[in-house]
């Protein structure tokens, strides 16, 4: 009788349900603003989903729940809690307790549990197909602005999806265009494997054209972080194709090495476009500037604000203040009001400090390991396909956006973490 009513209750659709609405709230807000309901609501709600859904299955299905990647992240969260004490109480607090990364360590906790491979896929399926949705119909909105506005010459005076020119390229909704390149390489990733899914052949041309329409967004986004990760994914597949169907050792060797030296031609367009192919190498700080998009500066501003709190870290969402501290409001970080360290383990090591950094790093090494497993056992094609996702996002994650409390990738990243872990286990 309570096996059957719990049967009947079905928590896990109910949780699923959950992840959906909050995916939808955090990719679609800077469209609608709020929606329908306030962001503190639905974050407040989906911290109580998860921490029932967390003792439902510890204590009623008696689930091993507190493997080492669990514990990982439960004393990565501790510590986001422990480096509020030493930040800015009210800008810090809402990042840790209430921010995006509760709901990663639901969504990652509930794709590393699915037992059954053929529900494993579905789900995953359902919530590929969610972020295409989301992801493509902000871009495809972008298209026809910039179609109507640059190339019909047509004022649209909008107030909402407003386009503007960043850096002689177009952007829509957004006052930085990374975001939107994010939100392209979203739309790319998730179709490809929606393609290799679908039966349909209108299904498969829309699919298609999608990706045509979010690669061009993506170019005059001009996020070289998206663009990077695209193009890892297709050096990956031409690799993997040249090793799979050439016999010749010497083939394989000479086509991998040109393959390589394309990918370093493409790094090099992607980086010297900003600078329109001129680059100083007079200063050698300078030129790492240059090549980095001012990354250099930040994470240098960060070691040097890091002196005064190494172990325990400053808490998230203070380095504009701190850095204003610390180096005046002439530094780069002040001037442009950076919010985040553009690469995952500067921002842990800011955020966290050096003990979130080793937390972090051995749950990112544990992922590393699961992956190269997986690679090296499955045959299928979709596997394959999402270890090369999981691989454009941590690509993204190590440029520009953060993976624990913001990033429109940060969503394909932890369910591809879920994915992989569990699909290994079962290998």
């Amino acid at each position: 009788m309570k096996e059957a009513f719990y049967k009947k209750l079905n928590i896990d659709n109910f949780v699923f349900g959950v992840l959906l609405l909050y995916l939808f709230d955090m990719l679609m807000r800077d469209v609608f603003g709020l929606l329908f309901i306030d962001d503190n609501i639905i974050r407040l709600f989906v911290i109580i989903v998860s921490l029932i859904y967390l003792f439902y299955n510890v204590l009623i299905r008696k689930e091993k729940v507190f493997t080492l990647d669990m514990i990982l992240l439960i004393v990565l969260f501790g510590l986001s809690i422990c480096s509020v004490m030493s930040a800015d109480f009210k800008i810090a607090l809402p990042y840790v307790v209430s921010g995006h990364f509760i709901w990663f360590f639901l969504i990652y906790y509930y794709f590393r549990r699915l037992k059954d491979k053929n529900e494993l896929m579905k789900k995953l399926l359902i919530t590929f197909f969610t972020i295409w949705v989301l992801s493509s119909f902000q871009t495809c909105i972008s298209f026809v602005l910039y179609f109507i506005e640059s190339i019909l010459k047509v004022d649209l005076n909008l107030t909402s999806w407003t386009g503007k020119l960043i850096n002689g390229r177009y952007s829509c909704f957004f006052p930085n265009p990374n975001p939107l390149g994010h939100l392209a390489f979203m739309g790319i990733a998730t179709a490809g494997l929606l393609i290799s899914k679908s039966q349909k052949k209108l299904n498969k041309l829309i699919l298609a054209g999608s990706i045509g329409i979010n690669l061009i967004i993506m170019y005059l986004s001009n996020s070289r972080s998206a663009m990077l990760a695209v193009v890892s994914m297709v050096i990956c597949i031409v690799i993997y194709l040249l090793l799979k169907y050439i016999k010749d050792k010497n083939s394989r060797r000479i086509l991998v090495v040109g393959v390589i030296l394309v990918f370093i031609l493409a790094i090099y367009y992607v980086i010297v476009s900003r600078f329109d192919g001129v680059l100083s190498f007079n200063n050698i700080e300078q030129f790492l500037d240059d090549i980095s998009s001012a990354r250099y500066s930040i994470w240098k501003s960060i070691i040097i604000i890091k002196e005064n709190n190494i172990l325990l870290g400053n808490g998230h969402g203070t380095l504009v203040a701190n850095s204003l501290r610390v180096l005046g409001e002439n530094a780069y970080i002040v001037r442009e009001e950076i919010g985040i360290a553009h690469n995952i383990f500067f921002e842990v090591y800011y955020s966290m400090g050096l003990i979130g950094l080793i937390v972090f790093s051995s749950f990112f090494g544990f992922i590393v390991v699961k992956s190269v497993k997986l690679f090296n056992q499955t045959k299928s094609f979709e596997t394959l396909y999402i270890l090369l996702v999981l691989l454009g996002t941590i690509m993204i994650s190590l440029l520009d956006a953060g993976i624990l409390y913001s990033g429109f990738v940060s969503p394909l990243f932890w369910l591809l973490c879920g994915f992989v872990v569990s699909k290994q286990s079962k290998n």
